[in-house]
């Protein structure tokens, strides 16, 4: 039997996997938040500051690494930059991707760490991560659906192999499809992740055991009235 650490209600409990009343998909995850911020009118940066928050709280060292792409999963690890600076500590942010792309929660978070003076580099082929830090995967979440390749296969593989003290990845490992728990070319493996909500499917599928580690399922005020909705729209209730 699978054990995990989960939180509901803001509590945390350990609990086996089969006494959850919910696993989520990558689509019905996404139409939850969609559905929260837009019907129900939660604001997706609280969204976003109570999930980094919930992160937070299992870093331990006074400078992570926080690897990020640039949609909201990017988002909550910039958000978790700013936190973190606030709280006195000194996280390095390294980004990959094109900010001209980039979602605007990203960019907000983003001119918050600048803002408050946080070290943050951006990630290009000739780029090298400093070895033995603590590590947050911020880089995909859910919402990979293709091969990693290019420069984010260089930057997973790259931190794979700088020794890193720890790994916590943010709602999935990247390069852990959310539905199937397979590796989508590469991936970079957790030794805990906080996911959101409910247990992802990818998490207990597949590969996903493997590269999860600890697994935290943390509530960040979505209701159950947008998981009702979302399965409802995906025609699953």
């Amino acid at each position: 039997m699978l054990w995990f650490v989960i939180s509901p209600a803001g509590k945390s409990a350990i609990i086996p996997v089969i006494m959850t009343n919910r696993i989520l998909t990558a689509k019905i995850a996404k139409a939850a938040d969609v559905y929260a911020i837009n019907t129900i009118g939660i604001p997706s940066l609280t969204l976003m500051e109570t999930a980094s928050s919930k992160v937070c709280g299992k870093i331990t060292s006074d400078n992570p690494l926080i690897i990020a792409g640039v949609g909201n999963n990017g988002g909550d690890g910039a958000c978790i930059a700013k936190i973190l600076l606030k709280e006195g500590r000194r996280p390095t942010l390294f980004i990959c991707g094109d900010l001209k792309k980039a979602s605007w929660e990203f960019l907000r978070q983003f001119s918050e760490v600048k803002r408050l003076g946080g070290e943050v580099v951006f990630y290009e082929e000739e780029t090298k991560l400093p070895g033995d830090r603590e590590i947050i995967d911020a880089v995909f979440g859910i919402g990979l659906r293709r091969e990693v390749g290019g420069i984010y296969k260089q930057l997973l593989c790259e931190a794979s192999e700088s020794n890193p003290q720890k790994v916590i990845a943010i709602d999935m490992p990247s390069g852990i499809n959310t539905d199937t728990g397979e590796v989508m070319g590469t991936a970079l493996k957790a030794d805990i992740t906080v996911t959101f909500g409910y247990i992802k499917a990818g998490l207990i599928k597949g590969r996903g055991p493997e590269f999860a580690g600890e697994i935290f399922v943390e509530d960040i005020g979505i209701p159950e009235e947008a998981y009702l909705a979302a399965e409802k729209e995906m025609g699953l209730s």
